[in-house]
């Protein structure tokens, strides 16, 4: 799971490395954009299998960039040569770890309804809401403060939110939970009262 790589926790190895014993039929498929930056949309293949690996290697896409994102498989490999990743991890984890911790103290302390959903990685906080939440109604609410975060009603009826920091300055992410808790409260005290 990339997301350990973040904040120092001991990832569990890619599935292709479980794959110990021949035919060597496995592969992990992984994205730099979780290791490097949001949005950045470029990823790798590991696997033991040979036979795959030729086939891959075989493929102009591959030995020429062919059109896949070229200018940054360059940029990528160059960094990774030179180790230039491990630094920016490093820098990142800081990051969205300051970022993640100003949001869930501020959860912490105002919201009063719905489950939080503590973090351990990533670029999202999970609020679980109540089923008599108004998912329509949280929504506009939500828009009319300014707040853009993601909704969803699962198949089963569970409800929540997923609040997104990677992107937005720390004083902003913090704002933005200090007016979602505010808001998330405001919907629910309403259905209740």
């Amino acid at each position: 799971h990339v997301f350990g790589r973040y904040w120092g926790d001991a990832p569990p190895p890619p599935m292709s490395a479980l794959d110990s014993d021949p035919p060597h039929c496995v592969a992990s498929i992984g994205s730099f954009s979780k290791l490097t930056g949001p949005g950045l949309r470029f990823g790798f293949c590991l696997t033991k299998s040979q036979e795959l690996r030729s086939r891959l290697q075989g493929k102009g896409f591959f030995i020429s960039g062919g059109g896949l994102c070229p200018y940054v498989g360059s940029l990528m490999e160059m960094a990774l040569e030179a180790d230039l990743l491990r630094p920016h991890l490093d820098k990142i984890r800081a990051c969205y770890g300051h970022k993640c911790e100003r949001l869930l103290k501020v959860l912490r302390s105002d919201l009063r309804v719905g489950e939080l959903v503590n973090t351990t990685g990533g670029f999202f906080v999970w609020i679980g809401l109540p089923p008599s939440t108004d998912i329509l109604e949280l929504d506009a609410a939500l828009e009319r403060e300014g707040v853009r975060v993601r909704l969803y009603e699962e198949a089963n009826g569970r409800k929540g939110a997923r609040l997104c920091f990677a992107l937005a300055s720390a004083e902003d992410v913090e704002e933005g939970g200090r007016r979602c808790a505010r808001i998330l409260n405001a919907t629910q005290n309403s259905h209740n009262g």
